[in-house]
């Protein structure tokens, strides 16, 4: 009797379906048993399925779902980093390419917003994200410079 992968098709499963990870991991624990079953009530009663088959098949896919879990914690640590080095530079200046322009700009860090996983610094209207920051300053430094001139 042919035994078809459990991985090739929780795989499959894994990258149609892009809802939660909970989701991913029930969807992936009923096709497994689906397709368990299905294997058991099919099997050749002469030549019934090699146990070391399917606990070789049992492993995979409880490494599969290891590593999806290990990409949402990742994933989750990543907008948290961000969210935490962007809200650092709330009330600092900034200076660099803001969204839409054309020349570095400066302005002032009123708050922070995330957009699609990405940390966006709010200046008034415009926004910036933390890869187009070419420099940072203090508003006193700022003022202090200004004073001296």
């Amino acid at each position: 009797m042919s035994i078809q992968s459990i991985t090739t098709t929780a795989a499959a499963a894994n990258s149609v379906n892009t809802t939660g990870q909970t989701q991913k991991n029930d969807d992936l624990q009923t096709m497994f048993q689906q397709i368990l079953i299905a294997q058991l009530k099919t099997q050749d009663p002469l030549d019934p399925m090699d146990n070391s088959e399917f606990l070789s098949q049992m492993a995979e896919l409880n490494s599969l779902q290891q590593l999806q879990n290990l990409n949402t914690l990742m994933s989750t640590s990543q907008k948290t980093s961000q969210i935490a080095e962007a809200s650092l530079l709330i009330g600092r200046v900034v200076t660099g390419l803001f969204e839409g322009g054309t020349e570095e700009e400066m302005g002032i860090v009123d708050s922070v917003q995330m957009e699609n996983g990405t940390a966006y610094l709010m200046v008034g209207p415009n926004r910036i994200t933390l890869n187009n920051i070419t420099k940072v300053t203090s508003v006193e430094m700022l003022t202090a410079l200004a004073s001296s001139i």
